[in-house]
């Protein structure tokens, strides 16, 4: 704070990231103050994109020349619910279309669905479940991704002075996180579906007629493999559409996801959406007919997931913020009600097991997993390297 004697020079505008001239391959970075805009220009770059942590600020001239007291006022600002969120891993929606009132709401969504979440995984592990090994891992390594994003975003906002959405580097390792989780999550449950099928085929553990590509694979190859393969198909495409051009040709602002962060999103949402069919069939599979409750609790959280593609799609702007707080609030539910659903699925097994051991009338009170015939679930993928190499060339040429 300035002495009572002296008249201070508060700096208004903070570091800000600046959008590269046309044709620039890459954003440059600088900090110091903005000049004041002309009355009657435009207070964003050529290319429109406007940092998030910018929008949220006063757009006033660079340094003002202020009393004491209006300094301390000017310091005591950053206490408001605004300024806070600049320092808030996971929130945009400050000093935008949600005002100062929801400012970081989004946050608390976020950490209130932490506890079903762990619910969750508490009866998914359950030997009353029968979880899948591999989804057991995969829903559990979520938990990575949750924790990721915090440093992320913190290091986007502090070093880069924006939201973690805008800068690419780190959202994109981030949220590669959540496409493994979504990926053993679902691999785990073809699986599960694959072993039954040869089962009722009579064909358990016989590979001899296997090719390379449908030989079954381990959870840990196959996602070396869809890694490796998105990831090649992405940077060759994104390499393919730099060589061309195609990013000045549709002026997308400087803040635009690359190919490789797209595939990233792409595959989640489409492992998460078949993992929710693959739930479905293994209840008939398993016997267990609450595993049904579970694929249709993840329903919230692919909405979740398209509501954050589409904040994506409309390059992450400010007048779509709304969006993010409808995505905690959705991820809110879908755990809330996943944990309720695996408590099903526990309880349900727990009936399974003791009509199991049930002697008096065997074939009234005993309950026997209904194996499905393979083709009632030929359009599931099989955990082999064909089904892989499809959903790599999905991600890549979808993003």
């Amino acid at each position: 704070p300035a002495s009572s004697g002296r008249v201070s020079r508060v700096t208004a505008a903070p570091a800000r990231r600046w959008a590269p001239s046309p044709g620039s391959r890459s954003r440059s970075f600088g900090t110091g103050p903005r000049a004041a805009p002309a009355p009657s220009a435009s207070v964003a770059p050529a290319d429109g994109f406007v940092p998030a942590i910018d929008a949220m600020r006063d757009t006033a001239g660079p340094t003002l020349f202020v009393s004491p007291a209006a300094a301390s006022t000017a310091a005591t600002r950053l206490s408001d619910p605004i300024a806070d969120v600049a320092v808030d891993a996971w929130s945009v929606t400050g000093g935008t279309t949600l005002g100062a009132k929801f400012a970081g709401v989004e946050t608390k969504l976020f950490q209130a669905g932490l506890l079903p979440y762990l619910v969750y995984l508490y009866f998914l592990g359950k030997d009353e479940a029968r979880t899948p090994a591999a989804s057991n891992f995969g829903a559990r390594f979520l938990l990575l991704f949750v924790f990721a994003t915090i440093p992320a975003g913190v290091v986007a906002k502090t070093r880069y002075g924006d939201i973690l959405a805008n800068v690419d580097v780190l959202h994109g390792t981030s949220e590669s996180l959540l496409t493994v989780s979504n990926f053993l999550f679902a691999f785990g449950f073809a699986t599960a579906l694959a072993d039954a099928a040869a089962e009722e085929g009579g064909d358990a553990g016989d590979e001899s007629g296997d090719t390379l590509s449908t030989r079954r694979m381990s959870a840990p190859a196959a996602l070396a493999l869809l890694v490796g393969a998105a990831g090649a198909g992405s940077f060759a495409l994104a390499l393919g559409a730099q060589t061309a051009g195609l990013g000045p040709a549709l002026h997308e602002p400087s803040n635009a996801l690359s190919v490789p962060t797209w595939a990233v999103h792409v595959s989640s949402v489409t492992e998460w959406a078949i993992a929710m069919r693959l739930i479905y069939a293994h209840a008939d599979v398993s016997g267990n007919k609450n595993w049904r409750n579970v694929s249709l609790a993840m329903t919230p959280f692919l909405a979740s997931g398209l509501c954050a593609c589409t904040f994506h799609l409309f390059y992450n702007s400010p007048s779509v913020s709304a969006l993010v707080p409808l995505q905690a609030l959705l991820t809110l539910l879908g755990n809330c009600a996943c944990g309720v659903a695996a408590w099903s699925v526990v309880k349900e097994g727990e009936a399974m097991k003791i009509d199991e051991t049930m002697k008096v009338d065997e074939s009234k009170y005993r309950v026997t997993p209904r194996v499905t015939p393979r083709s009632s679930f030929d359009w599931a993928p099989e955990p082999n390297a064909a089904s892989v190499l499809k959903l790599a060339a999905w991600s890549a040429i979808g993003a």
